[in-house]
């Protein structure tokens, strides 16, 4: 019986395609909640995120700093003070989440409230942005001070601590750079000034020499609209950029730096580049992807190894795009899942290997803080096959047999969605004590007795582990129209 496909080891890492209905540089079209270096060669899902601060969190949550005094600890901001809660410490070691919007500044104008676009950790003391200024507070958190008042500031002013260790803001069509982290003394809201001031800095990275700066024209991020896209490398000293670069694209989301490359995301897609090399396109967001954009820089993090964002839609998923492993490429792919589908994500943080997500309608989510593994699911790209085959049997070989809440499902279908195999799910009662699996064809109303190609469909629910997948089928006389 001819072995039509097998799935196992490597393969299982080689990430998401950059297009659904083709392979290109990566194997599947979907990879759901799956951590492909969680445990190397196996397919299994991550740990469930968990709610959390539900008692104590009554507002969307736009940004986070994490830092450490004796303890490690977040600070996560929401509106500013004065319509509503706008500030939240949540001390990671002993998993408390409290309400500190008293120790922040109540901003009476614009009226309005604006919301936070950032926070940062920076000489001891956390910095924070409101409608017309940069402010700071202490660790504990209290003594609010004025660290930089701007009357052109904007909507988006992104933090990031130069090479040179000042602190960088945006500030609308300037930079602005903060030296003393608790006055106004020698800070400044335009260190740098484009000569382009309907630009917008949208976010601020560095490359170990450079500041990294990413603006457009595009302040509110209008989908459809022609406009001017920049990244930018400033020495921090000149009163210009050293080098500046144009990007194709509608609107600026954010930018960060791994190993060696400047990534800079775009409404249209993902762009490479560097201080001597002009961007181009990694990857898409528009089309037949299965890759989504973030919604701000907030929702961008970047631990080390990997590049990682949340959907900025409603549809919970996280992506990827890196490798720990030396030497190895890059590939893309979905770590985590937050459970809620119908609300918006707002920020995403690191904090060592934990991961903390915020959603609309006033959610808080612990990535992968528990023990307890969630479901995975994978979907390939289509599998076209040299000649027709009929489907025989598929097996699916398990690291361990499944317990009373594991589960492993498998579908296999057409690239046009036609079946071959309707799902099929073993458990520990139809397969008690098995680590092979054998799903044997199951019609459905649409099946189709022969096919050129296959897409298949892996479910590993509550922690299951896969190892293998082989599909098998016999093959059919090419000559022939069958199909």
């Amino acid at each position: 019986m001819p072995k039509l496909f097998e799935l196992s080891g490597e393969k299982f890492m080689q990430g998401l395609s950059l297009q659904s209905s083709l392979a290109m540089g990566g194997l599947f079209q979907n990879a759901l909640n799956f951590d492909p270096f969680a445990k190397f060669g196996i397919f299994k899902g991550s740990p469930v995120a968990v709610q959390k601060g539900s008692s104590v969190i009554t507002s969307d949550i736009r940004a986070f700093v994490p830092f450490s005094d004796s303890k490690a600890k977040l600070l996560a901001m929401s509106n500013y003070a004065g319509s509503g809660k706008c500030a939240y410490l949540i001390n990671i070691t002993d998993d408390t989440y409290t309400d500190v919007t008293s120790a922040f500044h109540t901003e009476t104008s614009p009226g309005t409230p604006v919301l936070t676009s950032d926070c940062i950790y920076y000489k001891g003391r956390l910095l924070y942005d409101s409608a017309s200024q940069i402010r700071s507070v202490s660790t504990t958190p209290n003594d609010d001070q004025a660290v930089e008042f701007a009357s052109t500031f904007g909507d988006f002013h992104p933090f990031h601590i130069g090479p040179d260790n000042y602190l960088y803001y945006g500030n609308q069509a300037n930079v602005g750079k903060v030296v003393t982290a608790n006055a106004t003394t020698s800070n400044t809201g335009q260190a740098l000034t484009f000569s382009n001031t309907s630009l917008t800095v949208k976010d601020l990275t560095d490359d170990g020499i450079y500041l990294v700066i990413v603006a457009d024209t595009n302040d509110l991020n209008i989908a459809g609209l022609t406009s001017i896209c920049k990244v930018m490398f400033w020495d921090m000293s000149k009163s210009y950029s050293d080098y500046v670069w144009n990007i194709p694209d509608t609107y600026i989301i954010g930018v960060e730096y791994l190993d060696n490359t400047v990534y800079v995301f775009g409404y249209n897609g993902i762009y490479v580049c560097s201080a001597g090399t002009r961007p181009k396109l990694l990857a898409s967001f528009l089309g037949d992807t299965p890759l989504r954009r973030p919604g701000s820089h907030t929702q961008i993090v970047n631990n080390g190894h990997s590049i990682i964002w949340t959907d900025g839609g409603t549809t919970g998923r996280l992506f990827a795009y890196g490798n720990p492993i030396p030497g190895k490429p890059k590939i893309f792919y979905q770590p985590y899942q937050t459970p809620n589908l119908s609300v918006a994500a707002k920020a995403l943080v690191c904090c060592g290997s934990t991961y903390f997500t915020s959603t609309a309608s006033n959610n808080l989510y612990k990535l992968n803080d528990t023990a307890t593994l969630g479901g995975a699911e994978l979907i390939t790209c289509p599998i076209v096959l040299p000649q027709p085959y009929t489907f025989t049997e598929a097996k699916v070989v398990l690291s361990d047999s499944l317990t009373s809440s594991q589960t492993t499902d498998l579908t296999l279908s057409t690239a046009n969605g036609r079946t071959i195999s309707a799902l099929s799910s073993k458990t520990s009662i139809t397969d008690p004590n098995k680590t092979e699996l054998l799903f044997k064809p199951l019609p459905a109303s649409d099946s189709v007795p022969y096919f050129n190609e296959f897409v298949l469909d892996l479910a590993a629910g509550a922690g299951a582990e896969v190892e293998k997948v082989e599909i098998y089928g016999e093959p059919q006389d090419p000559s022939t129209q069958r199909i």
